[in-house]
């Protein structure tokens, strides 16, 4: 009806969306990951959403805790079911080729995945229309088999690492991501990642450390801070290299020692035959 049909629109940004064969080719914007945002805060509370995943399971979902599990369902699925496309190509105009690829956590916010992404294209000095390439945007839920289908994952999702400046991993407060299978198995092929032929791939990891703020720390200088250390006081003080040190002495300690702990043989999956 047309309560939906408006609803699709504030989702979308009004796109009529796009067909984009090659899954590893299916990025989104910023702009349209905050579209989405705005669609889960105006939706969130009206319509009487529940937390699909963790404790709070079953409990009234509010706008900031709605997770990627959260967003998969109550807006990629529902909005994406007619056309069985995956969300990218719902908002898309056009293919939008990832510059970077985001491995995350299902159970994270969306509100503080979109902070820790602007925060590293801020850092990285990337225009506001450089794509990321998200598995929960990229996939169709009608087509591909689930969330977490191993022929995406072996497939788009490696193709899509491989072409990209790098991967950037957004890490929980909690560092769940440490102990989740598919993160780590990204994190691993990222590593392995030989780069696109002219430039080693990059691994930045980002997180959030307070409401709408989120900090990183960077696979060698990011270009903020080649800006800034040309700046003065940064200039005459160390220069880029003491720039890119204060930058990142936000970053929790604690995350550091969590992610020299990693157990692969333990790590959680959603569905088992993942692991």
């Amino acid at each position: 009806g047309a309560k939906t049909a408006g609803s699709k629109r504030s989702a979308t940004g009004g796109s009529k969306g796009c067909s984009i064969p090659e899954p590893e080719r299916r990025g989104v914007t910023l702009a349209q990951l905050r579209k989405a945002q705005a669609y889960i805060a105006a939706r969130c509370t009206a319509a009487g959403w529940t937390s699909t995943s963790g404790d709070t399971a079953g409990q009234p979902l509010r706008p900031e805790a709605a997770a990627v599990y959260d967003f998969d369902r109550y807006v990629v699925r529902p909005l994406t079911q007619q056309r069985r496309c995956s969300y990218a190509e719902l908002v898309a105009t056009k293919v939008q080729s990832p510059v970077w690829f985001a491995s995350h956590w299902w159970g994270e916010p969306v509100a503080t995945l979109v902070a820790c992404l602007m925060q590293h294209l801020r850092d990285r000095k990337l225009g506001e229309d450089s794509p990321y390439w998200l598995h929960v945007c990229a996939y169709r839920p009608w087509d591909d088999g689930g969330a977490t289908a191993l022929d995406l994952g072996t497939a788009g999702f490696r193709k899509a690492m491989a072409a990209v400046v790098g991967t950037v991993c957004i890490i929980d407060p909690e560092a769940r991501f440490f102990n989740r299978v598919w993160c780590l198995y990204e994190t691993y092929v990222a590593i392995a990642v030989e780069g696109n032929g002219e430039t080693p791939h990059k691994h930045d990891v980002y997180t959030a450390v307070r409401r709408g703020e989120a900090v990183g720390c960077t696979d060698g200088l990011a270009e903020v801070d080649s800006a800034k250390g040309r700046t003065v006081p940064w200039r005459d003080t160390g220069g880029a290299y003491a720039h890119k040190s204060h930058r990142e002495s936000r970053f929790p300690a604690t995350l550091i020692e969590q992610a020299l702990n990693v157990k692969f043989e333990t790590a959680a999956a959603t569905e088992e035959a993942d692991r």
